[in-house]
C-alpha cells in the first residue's frame, strides 16, 4: 500500500461525522444512513484499500455467493423442520440438519 493510503487511513479516526459522511458519499455515490463513526471508518479504510490492490477475486466473488446461497437453503430448511426454534436448537452447518 502506498505511504499516501496509509496516511489517509490512519487519518480517518480524526475526522468528524460530517467529514466522515462527505467522503463516503464520494466513495460509494449514497449516504452513509444512521451507520456508526465506526462502522463508516471501517467501512472506507475496506474500500481504499479495495482501490489500491483491487479488491475480492472473482473466484472469491463466486466461492462467496455459493456459500450464501447454501446458507439461505439451510436456514430455510431449519426454519420448516422448527418454526419456533427453541434457544437450544441450532443448525449443525455441516450435515446440513437441525441438532437439538
Amino acid at each position: 500500500m502506498s505511504i499516501n493510503a496509509l496516511k489517509e487511513i490512519s487519518a480517518l479516526p480524526a475526522l468528524d461525522r460530517e467529514e466522515l459522511k462527505q467522503i463516503w458519499q464520494d466513495m460509494f455515490r449514497t449516504s452513509p444512513g444512521k451507520c456508526s463513526k465506526d462502522f463508516m471508518i471501517r467501512k472506507i479504510a475496506w474500500r481504499m484499500q479495495e482501490i489500491q490492490y483491487g479488491g475480492l477475486s472473482q473466484a472469491t466473488k463466486e466461492k462467496i455467493k455459493k456459500t450464501t446461497k447454501k446458507l439461505r437453503k439451510i436456514t430455510q430448511n431449519a426454519r420448516t423442520v422448527c418454526r419456533r426454534p427453541a434457544p437450544c436448537c441450532a443448525v449443525n452447518l455441516e450435515d446440513k440438519s437441525t441438532v437439538s
